[in-house]
């Protein structure tokens, strides 16, 4: 798109047709007790798109700071990740540690849940699981 209006569109079309903003607000040590400010700082920064995951710690703190920040929910993008433990665990591990992260978080739904690291000899089967 850039070429054809000297624009860089701030979000990235995925193959399901979802918009995706390119940029994100990592939530890697973002500690629970900082996260409430921390995420109403970033919304009012213009942040829309926040990247968390399982291992962090703070998908709770996540979801209740995006709640209080009363911007509707279809106008956030969140993403998350399956840790490497519920991936050793095998497929049903991974489905728990998706439906514990989407109760943590409090929404109805997360909008890009990925593989945090892909564990040789179990990363095929995670990603299966992940395609239901």
């Amino acid at each position: 798109q850039l070429a054809e209006t000297g624009k860089l569109d701030p979000f990235i079309t995925l193959n399901n047709g979802n918009r995706m903003p390119q940029q994100s607000f990592g939530m890697y040590k973002v500690e629970t007790e900082d996260c409430k400010q921390v995420v109403l700082d970033a919304i009012e920064a213009g942040y829309r798109h926040f990247d968390t995951a399982s291992f962090y710690g703070n998908e709770e703190a996540l979801g209740l700071a995006l709640r209080q920040s009363e911007i509707p929910r279809e106008e956030l993008f969140i993403t998350t990740k399956v840790w490497n433990d519920a991936q050793k665990e095998g497929r049903a591990a991974v489905r728990e540690s998706f439906e514990k992260s989407l109760a943590l978080l409090d929404c109805d739904y997360i909008d890009l849940y990925l593989v945090h690291w892909p564990v040789p000899g179990h990363h095929v089967e995670t990603y299966k699981e992940l395609e239901l």
